[in-house]
């Protein structure tokens, strides 16, 4: 027997109201809605009503694709491509195919919850007839189908949104919430109406943000997880009495040919083939794919701010894809129904698709232009983050004709990024691929960051950074970076750097050392020294300097300075004694490496040589903490006077039932007050439960807990003492490692970051002894800081021992630290001099093994720990400010924090040698008042260059304050406010506080200072600061806190 074929094609309803014995268009999926017709209502008794078991259905979608979306509503490939082409209408649950997918730097999961209730179903026999009676129906050939069944219930879709965060596993967390999201029809409320869940499905269901779509009006919308579970329970109950809001979900047709016996009726429709169907329904997918990827690509370029013309590049492509993408929807739109009804072949559907649907080779070839972008996005951040660092680098958008005559600056040192094309050859073969018309030409990707091309465009990066780091060149010379297209430099894609003098553009390229220096003439007490220029960059050299120097004495100084880049120079009336000479050359904004030395040049005419001032140092004994490898030791080395409480750890304290031990926030804050109440309470019997932190302003803890934060987010960490130390050595301890209260100004301005000159000797031990136990390291360290004092003549203190790591012998890392960044660099240069002296090996200890080498080093910031003292704090003057109130201090306007909690510092003996500064009745030698935020005010960005002024990086108000007072110093200015709320407020970083119980909040700090008048010039108020004005310090020590102020934001 041969197996019948079912004539009639289920199709969902989309949202539209159709009844049984209604007409379908097939080819236009248009609903012919007048049951009249065929001449008279389709009466009820012809229509049959069968109950179905209500039948609940859930289903979650990971894919999110135009095809899945389709499939989790039931929607065949045929109807996807009406929805495509506009033929359908969409409402209820089946809005959900138009709200797509726009980037993939998010997880969309997607919920179904579907009810079937109940079938219409019309008598075929009454079809039949109602034919037989109107024949004129079918021969005016407006449908194809009637419809015979409806399918009818309710469902709802939602789309949970999570957005991913760098170096999340996003396998991992999507897998966890399909599981939750599976188990929604599982979850059940308590009695009291609070959803049972734990802790994890709460953590996981926190994140998601979501959005309804579905066929029944919801008495308020559901947007969290919660909701949707309670959606689901209660989604039933919405369809009311005899499930009163049900509506048709899925409809059955057959063909009206059919139903002719005598079969002269012909077939109206053609039915397209499945695969073709499913091949254009991906190929639909594949353009969206596209345009999310070119969407993500130009965000990424967006957020860095600079890179205008990549950023146009992308816009163009993905804005040429969405117009093809138009266009599509478009020609569907006619094409579909003329498919249908056989009049076009069904390959013209694929043939619209033929830019989507690449050969092997060019899909390939747009996926290597995809992946070399998003590594060129990837090489541009990082360089952009470089560039950053110094933080008086302006990053130029706009013109720079603009921008040069605008600038008052007679030097602008400019970096040109120019790896864009106008028009890329790939692009446009890729546009050709749009119109079938074009022969594409096979365009290949230009890819300018490849193993040859990216080391010397890092090169050029590093250089220019050194340059604008150069704390001589940071009043002088504005430093610009901006984006060129290649075709301006001859599409050599990479950067240049040009130097405009008073406007005019000079081709640079950093030099490097000029050749060894010899004697041409020697006659007298006078030497002629001729040397040869740089074999590279020589023409931005514009002078050079000379520095000398005796074979006894290694400190080379500065013999004389050329005007011009001429390589011949005479040193007129020297002391007798042997010489030798190297040379430095200046652009107009570095210096070059020093030369070689000359030969040994000997002088007969007598002069006395002064000889080389040593500081002795005297004793002491660091601590040395320890991390041992097979590699390397870690050190990390403190001054012996620094005493800090011991840590207590988290285990060996009763922590609150809440406690959440996956929050670094939550971890960070019971670490910090088990130690600090070990310290107060001086017992290591630490109990949170019987004495709950609570994160109250007005608690001292809460404070403590914000600088914990504080020196955390800079990179160092909060440690404590019981020692009773003063604050006017506050600048020497930093230096060695240790800030404190009262140099808070200077460890804020330098973010936690001390510059030190780092050294690598080379030593011949063996690793393996050193490390046989930690008194033998200890002990190799302790000796290591003594010797290199001996040499150097510097305090011990300013000595660190970093790391030691093996090799065939070892490396030794140390740093040098003074308070002053001259002062550092003065030591380091000595200390260089000293280890490139063979006769170092006679100085014995370490240097008895130092393997001779060509030793040099490197400015490198630090971090430097911040210890509070228990008797830095003063309760007896705590207090709230409740209200504004205009005071008067040393002469100055003082402006009470309105809203702010004040936490005071034990200030009244830190500062021996002066007791006027803290009074409070205008009387001689008191400071004036004002309020330092945890950025620095003024500054946009600061990294230090030592301990002083130098450590700012682009002090906003010098020119105008050498104006108002042309015998202020020319350092760097400090920055405060004088106003807390509106002004410093505006530079308090929130910090997280939370408690075990407690979700958290955000808590600002800012510091409550007496400034020394006369030490400070005024400036009104920035755009950014809108109360009060803004004065700048030119004198570190003309700082002093006094108070802590909080509030939570």
């Amino acid at each position: 027997m041969a197996t019948r074929i079912d004539p009639t094609t289920k199709i969902a309803a989309l949202g539209r109201s159709i009844q049984p014995g209604m007409l379908y268009d097939y080819r236009t999926e248009k609903v012919i809605s007048d049951i009249f017709l065929w001449g008279e209502d389709v009466a009820p008794k012809t229509i049959s009503c069968q109950s179905s078991s209500t039948n609940n259905r859930c289903a979650v979608g990971v894919k999110d694709t135009f095809k899945e979306n389709g499939d989790l509503l039931g929607i065949d490939d045929n109807v996807k491509l009406s929805v495509v082409a506009s033929l359908v209408d969409l409402s209820g649950a089946s809005i959900l195919l138009r709200n797509r997918r726009t980037t993939n730097r998010n997880l969309r999961l997607v919920f179904k919850h579907s009810i079937v209730t109940h079938i219409r179903s019309l008598t075929m026999s009454y079809a039949s007839k109602q034919y037989t009676k109107h024949p004129e129906v079918f021969d005016q050939k407006i449908a194809t189908h009637v419809v015979t069944d409806v399918l009818y219930g309710a469902q709802f879709i939602v789309v949970f949104h999570r957005t991913i965060f760098d170096n999340e596993d996003v396998k991992s967390i999507q897998e966890s919430l399909v599981q939750l999201l599976e188990k929604i029809p599982s979850f059940r409320f308590a009695s009291n109406n609070q959803l049972i869940w734990t802790d994890h499905e709460r953590r996981l269901a926190e994140p998601l943000t979501c959005r309804y779509h579905g066929d029944l009006q919801l008495p308020s919308n559901a947007t969290t997880f919660e909701q949707v579970v309670r959606l689901y329970k209660e989604f039933l109950n919405l369809l009311g009495a005899n499930n009163k809001y049900a509506i048709p979900q899925q409809v059955t047709i057959y063909p009206l040919y059919l139903l002719d016996d005598l079969r002269s009726t012909e077939k109206r429709f053609h039915q397209i083939d499945n695969q073709v169907l499913s091949r254009a329904v991906e190929l639909i997918d594949k353009l969206r794919q596209f345009y999310v990827i070119l969407y993500d690509l130009t965000e990424d370029v967006n957020s860095l701010q600079l890179f205008n013309k990549s950023r146009q590049q992308l816009s163009i492509l993905r804005n040429e894809l969405g117009d093809c993408e138009d266009d599509i929807e478009g020609q569907m739109t006619n094409l579909l129904p003329e498919i249908r009804s056989g009049s076009v072949k069904e390959t013209a559907l694929i043939n619209l698709f033929t830019f989507v649907n690449f050969s092997k080779e060019q899909n390939e070839k747009f996926n290597d232009w995809i992946r070399n972008k998003t590594q060129e996005i990837r090489i541009l951040t990082n360089m952009l983050k470089d560039l950053k660092r110094p933080g008086n680098i302006d990053f130029l958008i706009g013109s720079f004709a603009d921008f040069q005559r605008q600038s008052k600056h007679e030097t602008i040192f400019r970096l040109i990024i120019h790896v864009t094309e106008r028009k890329s050859p790939f692009l446009k073969d890729l546009f050709r691929s749009f119109d079938e018309r074009v022969e594409q030409q096979n365009a290949q990707i230009d890819c300018w960051y490849d193993e040859k091309n990216l080391p010397g465009i890092q090169n050029q990066l590093v250089r220019f950074i050194q340059v604008a780091n150069d704390p001589r060149n940071r009043q002088d010379i504005h430093f610009i970076v901006n984006e060129e297209h290649a075709d301006d430099f001859q599409m050599n894609k990479g950067v240049s750097i040009l130097v405009y003098q008073n406007g005019v553009p000079v081709n640079f390229e950093f030099p490097n050392k000029p050749g060894r220096p010899q004697a041409a003439d020697v006659s007298g007490s006078n030497i002629t020294l001729r040397w040869t220029p740089p074999t590279h960059g020589n023409r931005s050299i514009i002078k050079y300097a000379v520095y000398g120097r005796s074979p006894r004495n290694q400190q080379w100084q500065l013999f004389v300075r050329t005007r011009d880049a001429t390589t011949i120079v005479v040193i007129p009336n020297l002391n007798s004694g042997q010489y030798e000479f190297a040379v430095q050359g200046y652009t107009l904004v570095n210096a070059t490496e020093y030369s070689d030395a000359s030969d040994i040049i000997r002088v007969e005419t007598p002069r006395p040589i002064s000889p080389v001032h040593i500081v002795k140092s005297a004793p002491a004994t660091p601590k040395v903490a320890q991390e041992i490898t097979p590699q390397k030791a870690t050190i990390d080395v403190t001054p012996a006077w620094c005493e800090q409480v011991k840590p207590v750890p988290l285990e060996k304290t009763r922590l609150p039932p809440e406690f959440d031990k996956n929050s670094p926030v939550v971890v960070r804050t019971y670490e910090c007050l088990a130690t600090y109440r070990s310290m107060k309470n001086k017992t290591k019997n630490i109990d949170f439960v019987a004495e709950p932190f609570k994160a109250n302003v007005e608690n001292t803890e809460t404070l403590v807990v914000v600088l914990n934060e504080l020196a955390n987010q800079l990179g160092t960490r909060l440690t404590f003492t019981n020692s009773d130390f003063k604050y006017d050595d506050s600048a020497y301890r930093t230096a060695c490692g240790v800030a404190n209260l009262g140099s808070i100004h200077t460890f804020l301005a330098s973010e936690g970051q001390f510059q030190t000159a780092k050294f690598t000797l080379h030593l011949n031990l063996d690793y393996d002894d050193l490390i046989a136990t930690p008194e033998t390291l200890q002990k190799f360290v302790v000796d290591s800081i003594n010797d290199i004092s001996s040499v150097v003549g510097c305090k011990k203190e300013f000595i660190r021992v970093f790391e030691v790591q093996r090799t065939q012998s070892i490396f030794l890392n140390f740093g040098i630290t003074t308070p002053v960044m001259d002062e550092t660099q003065i030591v380091a240069e000595k200390t260089k001099n000293q280890l490139n002296e063979p006769s170092i090996k006679r100085r014995g200890g370490i240097f008895e093994r130092l393997i001779l080498e060509k030793y040099e080093y490197v400015i490198v910031p630090i971090p430097a720990q911040l210890q509070i003292q228990e008797k830095d704090l003063e309760v007896a003057y705590n207090r709230s400010y409740a209200f504004d109130q205009e005071d008067s201090r040393g002469g100055y306007p003082y402006n009470w924090p309105k809203g702010w909690y004040r936490h005071a510092l034990r200030v009244v003996d830190k500062y021996p040698n002066d007791t006027a500064w803290l009074k409070m009745d205008n009387s001689p030698g008191e400071w004036a008042v004002a309020y330092h935020g945890t950025k620095s005010l003024g500054v946009r960005s600061i990294l230090d260059h030592g301990l002083l002024q130098s450590k700012v990086v682009f002090d906003a108000f010098k020119s105008v304050a050498e104006k108002q007072d042309p015998s202020i110093p020319k350092v760097n200015g400090l920055y405060v406010a004088t106003h807390c709320q509106d002004g410093a407020s505006i530079y308090a970083e929130p910090f997280d506080v939370k408690e075990a119980t407690s979700a958290g909040t955000k808590c600002q700090v800012v510091f409550q200072c007496r400034i020394q008048p006369g030490k400070f010039t005024v400036h009104e108020k920035t755009g950014v600061v809108t109360t009060g004005d803004i004065w700048r310090v030119f004198d570190e020590k003309a700082i002093r806190p006094y108070g802590l102020l909080l509030k939570y934001s």
